[in-house]
This record gives structure tokens, sequence and C-alpha cells, in this order.
């Protein structure tokens, strides 16, 4: 049963690989006949390197999501697990993110080349990450522990009348009330 799911899992992660390689290619032709050999005359060095650029994105997020989507095999040969690209989350989910925003600025470079500005995205979004998810937490760590063991707080007047009748209360509760 479970090996049925690994192979539809499989399947399903082949057809969507195959459908990003196709995306991928026919948006890098399109760019190239457009921009390279069509518009030669406005294309500069730093389009080639924007342009290499993005296809070092593209390929760094089809290989990521290649070796996420590996079946494992079981001794005999067959498939024993296989991850699902359809029900991802975390780092696979941002190389998928890496795609579609390369996709979108490549296309969108044909008609402005300030559209480049929108790969910033990606290295800004990382920092966030890594700030919200590693340097913020480590900063709350270290000012926990140079505080020391957090102090007993005051406690006001009504507390403390309330919490002495609490305590006069108890050992009447464990002697019943007997006159």
């Amino acid at each position: 049963m479970a090996k049925d799911t690994a192979k539809k899992a499989h399947k399903s992660n082949q057809s969507r690989l195959q459908s990003y390689f196709i995306i991928s290619l026919v948006i890098n032709v399109i760019y190239f006949v457009w921009r390279i050999w069509w518009l030669n005359d406005s294309f500069f060095f730093l389009n080639g390197v924007g342009f290499l650029l993005l296809i070092g994105g593209e390929l760094f997020a089809l290989k990521g999501l290649i070796s996420y989507a590996a079946p494992q095999y079981d001794s005999d040969g067959r498939i024993d697990s296989c991850n699902d690209l359809l029900n991802i989350e975390g780092m696979t989910s941002y190389l998928q993110d890496v795609l579609w925003i390369s996709w979108f600025v490549q296309l969108t470079t044909l008609l402005s080349k300030w559209f480049w500005l929108v790969y910033l995205v990606i290295p800004c979004y990382g920092l966030h990450l890594g700030y919200t998810s590693i340097l913020r937490p480590l900063m709350l760590m270290r000012s926990a522990s140079a505080m020391g063991p957090p102090e007993e707080q005051k406690l006001s007047k009504r507390q403390e009348k309330l919490e002495k009748r609490r305590q006069k209360a108890a050992p009447q509760a464990k002697r019943g009330f007997r006159n």
C-alpha cells in the first residue's frame, strides 16, 4: 500500500520536473532569441552576467528539486519511498520560489531592464530567514543567560493578604471544621 503511494509520488515528481525543464528551456530560448539575437545592440556585459546569474539560479533550484524528488529503492530494486513535490515545505519550497522568480525576471526583463531588481527578493528573503531563525534566537539566548535567573516578583499588599489567608485556611481544611 505504501509502495503504491511512493510510485504515484515518483510519477507525479517526474511529470512536474519535466514540466519545469520545459518551462526553463522555453523561457531561456525566448530570452536568448529576443534579447541577445534580436536586440543585440542593447545587450551589454552586465546583461550577460545577469543572464548567467538567472540560469545559475534555475540550475541550482532544479538540481535541489531533483535530489529531493529522487526515490529510495529497497534491496530488490523496487521503489521503497519517495518524497512528493506537491506536498513540500522548507527548503524545497524556497527552491520552487527561486524558479518562479527567475522565470518572472527573465520574461519581464524583455520589457524593461529594471526588472532585474526583482531578483533581489531572493537574497533579501534569505537574509530575513537567517536573521529570524538563527541570529535573533541566538541573541535572545545570550541576553537571557547574561541576565541570570529570573528574580521572584514582589507581591502587592493585596496579594500578600490573599496568600496569608490561603495559608491559614490550609491547616483548617486538613483538620476539618470541628468545634
